[in-house]
């Protein structure tokens, strides 16, 4: 007469299965983490710049050129 119960391979193999699918996950959650912060630093760059191109054009678009030197203070 069997006694109902789960021999030990079968236990291995549930946790083998186990692990597995837990390797499986992480490694989806680990590139998601990654990409995330990959995305955050690409848009804190191209917020920078973009601050920094209304800042120049801002800052620079009053500027007086005297090209010829002709106004005395600039000689």
């Amino acid at each position: 007469m069997r006694q109902g119960g789960f021999t030990l391979l079968e236990i291995l193999v549930a946790v083998f299965i186990l692990a597995v699918i837990v390797g499986i996950v992480y490694a989806t959650f680990a590139t998601v983490a990654n990409t995330v912060t990959a995305a955050r630093v690409s848009a804190e760059e191209l917020r920078l710049r973009q601050f920094l191109l209304r800042s120049f054009e801002t800052n620079l678009g009053s500027v007086y050129a005297d090209r010829a030197f002709e106004a005395e203070v600039y000689r």
